[in-house]
């Protein structure tokens, strides 16, 4: 069995991997590629009538993880509640310098929600589920709408091969 001070070795050096120069800038560069490649992504699937849909575990979907950080600054009032009123397990790695984002993908994002309850899990994913089948139906009808435009203007050209 390892020792506390093997363990805190190991995790030392795990942090001084992920705290190097050369990956902490890739991590970022590809980080602040995000939002591109997001939207090379949605620009796809609108090109090709697919919907966009979600993963029914919400907490842990990426996309809306890329969506939620803001530049804006929290109002005092927000700030003072969730510094004072909330326990968040994770954030008091961040004094310790746990580059979070370069170790998991997600950042200190992940896993972040509102708890709704105890049945708060099943009404998220019912939400997400209702969603995904409106786009999933949107999206199908669009490919069936565009599947008749091309036919009826395929059979006008065959039958008007030089209308002017």
């Amino acid at each position: 069995m390892a020792t506390l001070a093997e363990l805190g070795g190991k995790a030392d050096a795990r942090m001084d991997r992920l705290k190097e120069g050369e990956l902490h800038a890739r991590a970022a560069a590809l980080a602040r590629q995000a939002p591109a490649y997001l939207a090379r992504w949605r620009k796809w699937l609108a090109d090709n009538q697919q919907a966009e849909v979600h993963d029914t575990d919400i907490e842990r979907e990426p996309v809306l993880l890329l969506e939620s950080p803001r530049s804006t600054p929290l109002p005092a009032d927000v700030s003072t509640f969730f510094s004072n009123f909330v326990h968040d397990s994770m954030a008091g790695f961040i004094g310790f310098g746990m580059p979070e984002f370069e170790a998991n993908g997600f950042g200190l994002a992940k896993f972040r929600r509102i708890y709704a309850g105890n049945r708060g899990d099943d009404f998220l994913r019912g939400m997400v589920v209702r969603a995904n089948e409106k786009k999933i139906a949107a999206a199908q009808a669009l490919r069936t709408q565009t599947a008749q435009w091309r036919m009826e203007s395929e059979n006008y050209r065959r039958a008007n091969p030089n209308p002017w």
